[in-house]
């Protein structure tokens, strides 16, 4: 989006300006940014990568994502070829993963996260998981927690159903001790909330300067920003009240109300909450055939990801302990194409789960079992004479 373009660009003079992350300055007044975005990773990162290599912000950006592609790309083989044992569920899983990482390099900015964390992650997760080490697991998780910490640092929430998922997974695995499981779950937990941590003490360095800075300004409060994608996104179908598509058409709704609301302030916010709880109650029909349409068209993309995974899951069998963790995680991935457009850089998350669950599926169903080696019998006592 060209704000976020903006942004970064002053984000990057602010940090060769002053040394202090997150300022901005467009020359004269130092600002603390960022303005809109929920979160503050692409804001750190890339003025980070263009300050240290003295590059461009567009060079930076590329920098940014290739490198996040690449590592979520070693970890992702790496763990499903320790992971899978068929040769037709590593060629599903590579094939799967390549097509979300193609996709993922393809949109770049904030929008890989989501792939990038189920790709680096999910994986590896699940072979420490069926192999029970205990050592290795919560190291892991931990490391698991920090990427997903930071995905949600970049892009709100967006890995969040990485979170879910391993937090299910342990949660109905009655195998392993609840101890040992706690043990899991608490390194996980951990390891999310360093990143925000970390960015909660940035912001407040941030703040600090640019209070005391001659010619400073702070953001304004911000309100809760789903309400803008979730009023245009009823705009995905003609309708009577005239809502498209583009942010142009929220805009104009909140200026019809009150021209003095300024952009995702909480005023702004509020007034879109009414707005879409509103068209809820008198028009719920279109509420309805809006979800299911774009429901739809992310059901179609999943299929596509998961592909012959599908028919091995009808085929072959089925780990309900897995399908829920991947049934739950995957929706929760596609939350944001279904309150905004149905659109792949929105659900990309969702389609690295589908195209792991196919993997998982064909594993089930063409893997050999492993032999489990036999118990000697202890040998029979000789009868006396």
């Amino acid at each position: 989006m060209p704000y976020r373009y903006e942004t970064l660009e002053r984000v990057v003079r602010g940090y060769q300006a002053t040394g202090v992350p997150l300022v901005g300055t467009d020359g004269r007044v130092f600002t603390a940014e960022p303005f809109v975005d929920a979160g503050i990773g692409l804001y750190y990162l890339v003025p980070w990568i263009a300050r240290t290599l003295h590059v461009s912000v567009d060079a930076a950006l590329r920098i940014w994502s290739v490198s996040a592609v690449a590592a979520a790309g070693v970890l992702g083989l790496a763990g499903s070829l320790l992971l899978f044992r068929s040769a037709h569920a590593r060629l599903a899983a590579a094939l799967g993963m390549g097509a979300v990482l193609a996709l993922c390099l393809r949109f770049g900015e904030g929008y890989l996260a989501g792939g990038v964390a189920v790709v680096a992650t999910v994986p590896i997760f699940l072979h420490l998981h069926r192999t029970g080490r205990p050592a290795a697991l919560p190291a892991f998780l931990f490391a698991a927690g920090v990427i997903v910490g930071v995905a949600d640092e970049v892009r709100s929430l967006i890995g969040t159903p990485v979170l879910l998922f391993v937090l299910l997974v342990l949660a109905l695995d009655a195998a392993t001790p609840r101890g040992r499981r706690l043990l899991c779950a608490g390194a996980l937990l951990l390891g999310t909330a360093l990143p925000r941590v970390y960015a909660h003490r940035l912001e407040g360095e941030r703040d600090d300067f640019v209070r005391a800075a001659a010619a400073g300004r702070l953001p304004a409060e911000r309100g809760d920003a789903m309400w803008h994608p979730a009023y245009i996104g009823l705009g995905y179908l003609p309708n009577r009240h005239g809502i498209t598509y583009a942010d142009e058409s929220a805009i104009a709704k909140v200026r019809s109300v009150d021209p003095r609301a300024p952009y995702l302030s909480p005023r702004y916010t509020s007034i879109l909450r009414g707005e879409v709880f509103r068209i809820a109650r008198e028009d719920p029909g279109l509420v309805a055939r809006t979800v299911a349409a774009k429901g739809l068209r992310i059901l179609l993309f999943l299929a596509l990801f998961a592909n012959v995974g599908l028919l091995a899951a009808l085929a072959g069998p089925r780990n309900w302990r897995l399908e829920v963790p991947f049934a739950a995680a995957t929706a929760l991935a596609a939350v944001p194409g279904v309150v905004g457009l149905p659109v792949l850089h929105y659900v990309v998350g969702a389609l690295a789960f589908a195209a792991l669950y196919g993997a998982v599926s064909v594993e089930a169903r063409f893997a050999a079992p492993v032999p489990v080696p036999a118990t000697p019998r202890p040998s029979a006592r000789p009868r006396p004479a």
